[in-house]
């Protein structure tokens, strides 16, 4: 059985292999792209902006997968139900993903505020993208094992003193 970083790094290398494929796709036909923008009526997009947009969407997903995984490794004696379960999943995910949005909009408002207005090649940009989001949902892989320890030991009962 895999430890937990283990797990983790398997997690963050996939989702850098996806990332990188799709972050190909979506700047095939650019030359540059602007890393931040130092006005908002730009009209274009920004490496950073796809960077939250990705990071964002992957946390909420590998929330919901790694808590799966970790309530069927423990259901054979879990206190909790499937559907407590499940809204606890979605409560993490959403909390999860909201945190992270805000984390990395205020992070790249104050990039903008520092740098300003750059550019940087689509690969640059691709590989910066697929970087963030691997190491976001790598850390959130572990993370997640501690909500739900947390959730399950919440709902245990004291035992009985014989």
């Amino acid at each position: 059985m895999p430890t937990p970083f283990q797990q983790s790094y398997a997690v963050g290398m996939a989702t850098l292999l996806i990332t990188l494929a799709a972050g190909h796709y979506w700047l095939g036909g650019h030359d540059t792209i602007l890393l931040t923008s130092d006005s908002i009526s730009t009209g274009s997009g920004t490496a950073v902006g796809l960077a939250i947009a990705s990071m964002t969407v992957s946390a909420f997903i590998i929330t919901l997968i790694r808590y799966a995984q970790e309530y069927r490794n423990h259901r054979g004696w879990s206190p909790v139900t499937f559907s407590s379960a499940a809204r606890h999943a979605l409560a993490v995910a959403v909390r999860n993903s909201l945190a992270l949005f805000a984390i990395s909009v205020s992070a790249g408002v104050l990039w903008q505020k520092v740098v300003g207005h750059a550019e940087i090649t689509a690969a640059a940009a691709t590989i910066l993208v697929a970087a963030l989001t691997a190491a976001i949902t790598a850390y959130l892989s572990v993370a997640v094992r501690g909500a739900y320890s947390g959730y399950v030991s919440r709902h245990i009962g004291a035992r009985p003193a014989w």
